[in-house]
């Protein structure tokens, strides 16, 4: 039954004294406990899903109804041939019957209620039977028995109910779980860093949006799949997988720059920021945090260009070229100073460039160059 879980259901009816059991919407058997099972020798496993009328035959000699059948629809009353009382919802009976299967015969309290979901529809019936034999042969009444079922119906009630509110829980408790998912999936989707996991196969189990656009793949091309290498140049694979292997064993964070192959063979350069994955203390992978620092590589390589071509050039100038730091050190000279000056570079690089300048010239010149280290301008 929807809303329950079967396997506690049909533990809490075994540990019921009296003989119950349960059809469903359909008028099949859906319920089976251990003592109806002692009382007709019949097992669930023979009668679960059976019609009702396989019960009927077993109580009354031959098939028929049973008061749960009268529960789901109430215009088979007509058809009942036994006695019975209705109150509310609840039908009670007691009488004689004769359990084929085993052949006894018993005097019983019976009654059948019906089961509700949690709309209020009702999705299966359940009857309860209780063997009054010994209090009619003693010559007691059997209303005390009555109630004793009544209370062991009412158990059972109270714990199909506190299974349900637990279920509920349970529901409410996942999609709370699910909300916290998702919003974590969006925050890591919508960051300006590249986050992917791996497990110990090296094989990609995560990537985020931003990994979609500096590399080029989907992520389902890549996760679940070893296409590590196919990121990577090959170069630098090897000392790629055998710092990933060596992260997996020892568990360190390390931060490293990383060549990466966008998809469309360009070259990237990601900066990597990695740390173990643990369940239980056990490393079971690894996660990265990566930023995107190829323009900044470019740049940088860009300007070592600039500043190579502009030694090229300044190396072969006849005119001299010097560069000072702000305490007046030489720390560039050209060629063409060796060749006016005499002074070998090396040594040039050593001194002061007051100690070219005529003696007359020093406070004049001196005050030009704090002026353009000032204002920037010569």
């Amino acid at each position: 039954m929807k809303g329950l879980d079967t396997a506690l259901l049909s533990h809490i009816m075994d540990l019921i004294p009296d003989a119950v059991f349960i059809i469903d919407a359909n008028h099949k058997v859906a319920a089976w406990n251990k003592a109806i099972q002692n009382i007709s020798k019949i097992p669930h496993e023979e009668i679960l899903g059976k019609d009702s009328s396989y019960c009927a035959a077993n109580f009354y000699g031959k098939p028929g109804l049973v008061l749960a059948d009268l529960v789901l629809e109430p215009a088979l009353e007509t058809q009942f041939n036994r006695p019975f009382r209705r109150e509310g919802e609840d039908l009670y009976k007691e009488g004689h019957i004769k359990i084929t299967s085993s052949g006894g015969s018993v005097y019983y309290w019976a009654k059948a209620s019906p089961v509700f979901d949690q709309s209020g529809n009702i999705i299966a019936a359940i009857e309860i039977l209780r063997d009054t034999s010994f209090i009619v042969e003693l010559g007691y009444s059997s209303q005390a028995a009555a109630e004793q079922a009544e209370a062991a119906f009412q158990q059972l009630m109270a714990a199909e109910e506190e299974l349900r509110q637990q279920y509920e829980e349970l529901q409410k408790t996942e999609q709370q779980l699910r909300k916290q998912l998702d919003f974590n999936r969006t925050m890591v989707d919508n960051m300006n860093e590249l986050f992917y996991t791996f497990d110990q196969d090296i094989r990609l189990t995560f990537i985020n949006k931003k990994c979609v656009d500096v590399i080029g793949y989907r992520p389902e091309e890549l996760v679940g799949t070893f296409r590590t290498r196919e990121l990577f140049p090959d170069e630098d694979w090897e000392w790629i997988e055998k710092e990933i292997e060596r992260r997996l064993t020892t568990g360190d964070s390390s931060t490293y720059v990383l060549p990466v192959r966008h998809r469309d063979g360009s070259r990237k350069y990601v900066k990597i920021n990695s740390a173990a994955i643990r369940e239980n203390g056990r490393i079971v992978g690894g996660m990265v945090l990566a930023d995107d620092i190829t323009e900044d590589i470019k740049a940088r390589e860009a300007l070592r260009e600039s500043e190579s071509n502009l030694r090229r050039i300044t190396d072969n100038m006849l005119d001299l070229v010097s560069e000072l730091d702000a305490g007046g050190n030489l720390v560039y000279v050209s060629p063409s100073h060796f060749k006016v000056l005499g002074y070998p570079i090396e040594v040039m690089k050593n001194m002061m460039f007051v100690d070219f300048v005529h003696p007359d010239d020093i406070a004049g010149i001196t005050r030009s160059l704090k002026k353009a280290l000032v204002t920037g301008k010569p």
